[in-house]
């Protein structure tokens, strides 16, 4: 009956199918999954599923033939908002598998692994039917996948219900342990790894599984293998995380990264980039690709022009692609971030002058405290410049507690700035009277050589806006090599 929708009907319907195929397996395996959902369901969002029902049960044939797939998607994404779910749990932006899926370079042939493979979107997308395996932990949404390759005519058995972490499919270490494919493709979730799972080295300090996949992916390529994977990978200093990059990037493996624009993805506000590993390629140089002007600005979510950008990338358009060789890579100090390389050198007018930050300060002598029993004021992130105004910190003004791992001791004025979230350089006016205790692990110090000629607050709230252009998302700390490259302009004496 068109005109009702009844969780028990659908039920009694998926488990009356006859058993001929795939596909049927496929249903009766993941209805369960659904019907908790289905049945839980508030009266309006019941009514809300009639609708949809009675939507495509009144199209023409030939249009449920030809749209039946988009309708289900769109479904899929209804039934997610109706339940209090964020779309992107369940799917991912098609602008974000299509241009990941294009950069892969597939042409139909092949091996492909899909670990992390959320709801199958890369097995649609490169409309893969066999050399494809695709995994997913998530029930629900390895369900979703199910029912997406069903409805787009494809194997459902291209997916299956596993734990890509613990059940990695292909290389996990030098060994020659495990499989190697052609392309490994995925969006791996964005965040720390579970804490009982052991990890692969060289990541046993630091859990992020992003950065696992990106060094197992590589092991599991082929010869001539290509792994795309969108990360934020592009400038941290943690040490595991700095060794893989400076790896990769001497490798020559590296072929290209993409700066995708904020706000792109459904269920995160972060920014990330696209990496891409050929890995039989052995580049002298990395392609490096600005694609912030590629974005629609919606009220909700900002949405990726993916067709223009690809197009831009194509034909090579120069204000959003550089080619810069390692050599360059390594003295900005491995970073990958690609708006380093994107510096434009504006012309000073004149009564203006550039300084490079480098020209004027160096670093600040430190001395260590040795008596971690000390009480003494210790600089904290939270004590640094926020608003761009207020760049000086008076010592007094700084909390007294024990110094615990906070032993580098100032006896100067000085400049701290931020290792975590945008640089915000910040005056502090330490003395031997009023020392100064900060951790080395999320502050930098410098100190202006003296110089007459140089107007330290304009100086400083230049420097920290120069460097804002710089920050990435949740990666926003910017790399002291970097920092002391930025250049400035600001009026002449």
């Amino acid at each position: 009956n068109p005109y009702s929708f009844d969780v028990r009907m659908l039920e009694d319907t998926v488990y009356h199918l006859p058993e001929y195929n795939v596909y049927t397996y496929a249903l009766k395996d993941i209805f369960p999954i659904f019907a908790n959902d289905l049945s839980n369901l508030s009266v309006r969002n019941t009514s809300l599923l009639e609708r949809m029902f009675l939507e495509v049960r009144e199209l023409p044939d030939e249009w449920y033939q030809k749209f039946y797939p988009r309708l289900y998607d769109e479904l899929t994404l209804r039934l997610s908002a109706s339940s209090g779910r964020s779309a992107g749990e369940f799917m991912q932006p098609v602008e974000i598998t299509k241009l990941i899926a294009v950069l892969t370079g597939y042409h139909g042939y092949g091996s492909v692994y899909n670990p992390y493979a959320g709801s199958a979107s890369y097995a649609i997308e490169l409309g893969i039917k066999a050399d494809y395996y695709g995994e997913e932990l998530n029930e629900k949404t390895y369900a979703i996948g199910v029912m997406r390759l069903i409805a787009h005519n494809l194997n459902p058995e291209m997916i299956s219900l596993k734990d890509s972490y613990r059940d990695w499919a292909g290389k996990s270490d030098d060994s020659n342990v495990g499989k190697q494919f052609d392309y490994v493709i995925a969006t791996p979730p964005f965040g720390p790894i579970d804490r009982d799972y052991n990890l692969t080295d060289p990541f046993r300090t630091f859990r992020r599984i992003e950065y696992d996949f990106l060094y197992r992916g590589s092991l599991s390529l082929n010869e001539n293998g290509t792994l795309t994977i969108p990360i934020g990978f592009t400038y941290s200093q943690v040490p595991a995380t700095s060794y893989l990059r400076k790896e990769l990037i001497e490798s020559g493996m590296i072929s290209k990264v993409v700066l995708l624009p904020d706000g792109i993805w459904h269920s995160s506000s972060i920014q990330s980039v696209v990496i891409c590993i050929r890995k039989g390629l052995q580049s002298s140089d990395i392609t490096f690709v600005d694609a912030r002007a590629f974005v629609k600005k919606e009220r909700k979510y900002s949405t990726l022009l993916v067709d223009d950008l690809l197009t831009a990338i194509e034909t090579g358009y120069a204000d959003c692609i550089k080619t810069i060789p390692i050599a360059e890579v390594a003295r900005n100090g491995y970073s990958l971030l690609p708006q380093i390389y994107f510096k434009k050198e504006e012309t000073v007018s004149k009564g203006f002058a550039r300084i490079v930050v480098k020209d004027v300060v160096r670093e600040a002598p430190i001395c260590k405290e040795q008596n971690k029993e000390t009480v003494g004021r210790v600089l904290e992130l939270s004590d640094l410049s926020k608003d761009g105004y207020a760049i000086t910190v008076d010592p007094m003004k700084i909390a007294l507690k024990p110094i615990d791992g906070a032993n580098n001791r100032m006896t100067q004025p000085f400049i701290a700035l931020s290792k975590v979230g945008s640089l915000r350089p910040t005056i502090v006016n330490a003395s031997e009277g009023t020392p100064v205790f900060y951790s080395s692990s999320n502050i930098s110090t410098v100190v202006i050589i003296d110089d007459s000629e140089l107007y330290v607050p304009l100086f400083i709230k230049e420097w920290a806006r120069e460097s804002d252009n710089l920050a990435v998302g949740v990666l926003r700390g910017v790399p002291m090599s970097v920092a002391l490259d930025i250049s400035v302009v600001i009026p002449e004496k």
